[in-house]
């Protein structure tokens, strides 16, 4: 399936908003709650949270000077979404209906103290994204603006890829906030 550039970001502004909502919600639980963890080596509710913030910040981080500096360099904001293949590969794995379970790597880890602050952080760092992809969506040809990983510079996948692995991490992780909140003696 082909979509438009236009088509993509409001796909994916849907799917920003969706884990902000479900987080937004989170956000007013107890401390007790949201430091709960349904298991030994499964994350609480606030270790989700900081590892979106802390993903979502270090992204943010290459995506807007790559976004700037591309605003005179990429074209208009026409044509059809083409994913990378490595884009295409790591959307893959992070979806939300995605079977595979990978493990974070090192600088995406949560801080085992995480705390309601991170849910906040996430959700700030959610909402600079959906602005970020609004103002970038309407001039600049995402597929078109190449960046690397903040974990490795050897993975490069474009800004459009960036944005829709984000959007697709974001909601992975809300329904992994669900499944916590559905553990049996979960607070509240």
């Amino acid at each position: 399936m082909t979509l438009t550039q236009a088509e993509l970001s409001a796909e994916l502004q849907a799917r920003f908003a969706e884990a902000k909502r479900d987080f937004e919600a989170v956000e007013a639980l107890s401390p007790e709650a949201l430091a709960r963890r349904p298991a030994a080596k499964a994350w609480s509710l606030a270790q989700i949270a900081a590892h979106l913030a802390s993903t979502n910040r270090q992204y943010l981080e290459v995506l807007r000077p790559a976004l700037a500096a591309a605003d005179t360099a990429s074209g208009a904001a026409d044509g059809d979404f083409r994913p990378t293949f490595i884009g295409r590969m790591l959307a893959k794995g992070v979806h939300p209906d995605g079977k595979i379970k990978l493990k974070a790597p090192g600088s995406f880890q949560p801080n085992p103290e995480a705390s309601a602050a991170d849910v906040e952080a996430f959700l700030a760092k959610q909402s600079e994204l959906a602005a970020l992809l609004a103002e970038h969506a309407q001039r600049t040809n995402l597929s078109r603006v190449k960046l690397a990983s903040p974990e490795s510079r050897l993975i490069r996948f474009s800004a459009a890829d960036d944005f829709r692995i984000l959007a697709l991490h974001g909601q992975r992780h809300a329904r992994q906030a669900e499944r916590v909140q559905q553990a049996e003696g979960f607070p509240g």
